[in-house]
């Protein structure tokens, strides 16, 4: 069985879990997904500038600023689409923060 350079990390971990991630593989175009991956990342980075991390209050202007970025503020309903989908990814990250 061949198997190509970008997958032998999963094969080595278990050959299971390679064919099971071909056949559902994983949606990555997750609006909430991108957002809290870019938010890891610039608290990375921040912590590797300054040398230490990032504080909590700040993280979560970070998360609202991509988050009502595109949404009318005075529209209720979005509004409150928006702050929803804001404390899914804060609980998200906060899980992250609290390890490291």
């Amino acid at each position: 069985m061949k198997i190509p350079l970008h997958e032998i990390k999963t094969a080595s971990h278990c050959l299971r879990k390679l064919n099971f991630s071909k056949k559902y593989p994983l949606n990555t175009s997750n609006l909430e997904v991108d957002i809290a991956q870019k938010v890891i990342q610039k608290a990375y980075i921040r912590s590797l500038e300054f040398g230490y991390k990032a504080d909590w209050r700040t993280i979560i202007g970070w998360i609202d600023a991509h988050v009502f970025n595109d949404i009318d503020i005075n529209n209720e309903e979005a509004f409150e689409l928006g702050r929803k989908r804001s404390e899914h990814i804060i609980k998200f990250v906060q899980t992250w923060y609290k390890k490291i």
